[in-house]
């Protein structure tokens, strides 16, 4: 008997095992690939909240890490040429600790992450179990979850179980928490990997400019992370809104002038193609039951903006351990004391990123996910910066972006006030009801321009 089973070792399936062993439990990993991080996409990008959460990340040495300094953002026009660009560094105002405000990024592969965190889990205490999938949940006589079931027909108790298996979660189906997500709550991500000619060659092309998105030309939103020697370009979108085969956008993004130019400076040659299942909710459901509760993408975490996952899911992981060795010393794993687990996500930064959940994931949706919005957007962004060029008088230039301004009124005004006006109201702690005179100020654009005689 297991005081804890946790399924799947990915870095919130890791963390919560190495927080459960050290409080004491007796904590079981299961791990579907034949070693962790076997069965994951390409690469992904850690944020620094992780290097303030967790102590032990300051021991992070793997071959493919790269740290990205700087972020630059293209748009780019139907005809996939760059019309606007824009590069930023950590704000060193805005930051409120030392990583933050070095970098944005550190980036890798999760075939090397996720086995130097399930290390850090064993080296704990905790028992890792690989080649393994849980098909089913057991339950004792009451009808409540009392262990798991394998595909090899093992039956192995446990008094909690811990679901970190991802978007299509085993745990939270049998568990009764959850069927299925609907088209609109999880995305379909798809990307190829490339591995360039060598590390100094992307040190001398790249260096700390490590992450590019691609913005604009008819796909949504693409990025492209590098790593120590290589990249992968990728993109993705809602299963509901897809209009052709993902990868036909993937292509297109992978024509646009500057991806191309990129990938003949570094000498990169075509690896791999992923794809895999992302949740990217407005909020998360229900996370817990008698003897359950649900982690990172199975529990709906990642972020609402850009849906970062690392840092929710070893985090939740961590909470979840915690509570865990609270209801066990309680000898109490029913629902009711498991409610802990959702008031203390509530109340962590996991909590406040998501009080905005639904204004965040609708101005994501509705402008890099949303080519025909980037079309003007894009354009108006380079009118902007339009008056800092020598070729009038710049007076002129500020006069003229005023009448595009007033011109554009009809497309820009509505998406402020539907996409913008309700995140800074959430931002700001205001009610929309007291940003009526903005509202109102905005909707004075949407006026039909008087016919010049």
């Amino acid at each position: 008997m297991y005081d804890v089973i946790i399924v799947g070792a990915g870095p919130g399936g890791s963390v919560c095992g190495k927080t459960a062993a050290e409080a004491g439990l007796k904590a079981l990993i299961l791990e579907r690939g034949s070693y962790p991080g076997a069965k994951n996409a390409s690469g992904c990008a850690l944020s620094p909240k992780l290097w303030r959460d967790f102590e032990f990340m300051k021991d992070l040495d793997v071959p493919s890490q790269r740290t990205c300094r700087i972020h630059t953002s293209h748009f780019v026009d139907e005809n996939l040429r760059e019309e606007f660009a824009f590069s930023q560094t950590p704000s060193k105002r805005l930051n409120t600790y030392k990583e933050a405000k070095e970098f944005f990024t550190v980036n890798l592969y999760r075939s090397e992450f996720d086995p130097w965190l399930a290390k850090l889990a064993e080296e704990a205490g905790a028992e890792l179990q690989t080649s393994t999938t849980v098909v089913d949940l057991s339950r004792n006589d009451k009808g409540k979850v009392d262990g798991v079931i394998t595909d090899k027909d093992e039956r192995i108790k446990g008094k909690i179980i811990i679901g970190a298996d991802g978007a299509w979660s085993i745990v939270a189906k049998r568990a009764g928490i959850r069927a299925k997500w609907q088209k609109d709550e999880v995305t379909l991500v798809v990307s190829y990997d490339f591995k360039c000619e060598s590390k100094q060659l992307v040190d001398d092309i790249i260096g700390d400019n490590a992450i590019h998105t691609w913005l604009g030309g008819g796909f949504p939103g693409a990025y492209q992370f590098f790593k120590a020697d290589g990249f992968h370009l990728g993109l993705g979108d809602w299963l509901s809104n897809w209009d052709k085969n993902p990868r036909t956008h993937l292509e297109t993004a992978l024509k646009v002038e500057g991806v191309r130019k990129l990938i003949k400076l570094t000498k990169a040659k075509f690896r791999e193609f992923h794809a895999h299942l992302l949740p990217w909710l407005k909020y998360p459901g229900k996370t817990y039951t008698d003897n359950v509760m649900l982690i990172g993408d199975a529990a709906g975490f990642p972020c609402p903006l850009e849906a970062e996952g690392i840092w929710y899911a070893m985090y939740s992981g961590q909470i979840a351990a915690q509570i865990a060795k609270k209801a066990i010393d309680a000898n109490d794993t029913s629902k009711v004391f498991l409610k802990q687990y959702e008031d203390a996500w509530k109340e962590s930064e996991i909590g406040v990123e998501f009080e905005a959940g639904p204004e965040l994931q609708e101005f994501w949706a509705n402008l890099p996910f949303a080519p025909q919005n980037m079309a003007w957007f894009s354009q108006l962004m380079n009118d902007n910066y339009a008056i800092f060029t020598t070729g009038e008088a710049h007076i002129t230039y500020f006069r003229r972006f005023q009448e595009l301004l007033i011109d554009q009124a009809e497309v820009i005004a509505p998406f402020v006030i539907r996409y913008m006006l309700p995140l800074f109201g959430k931002a700001f702690k205001q009610p929309l009801s007291d940003m009526k005179t903005v509202q109102q100020m905005m909707k004075q654009f949407t006026k039909p321009k008087k016919k010049k005689k």
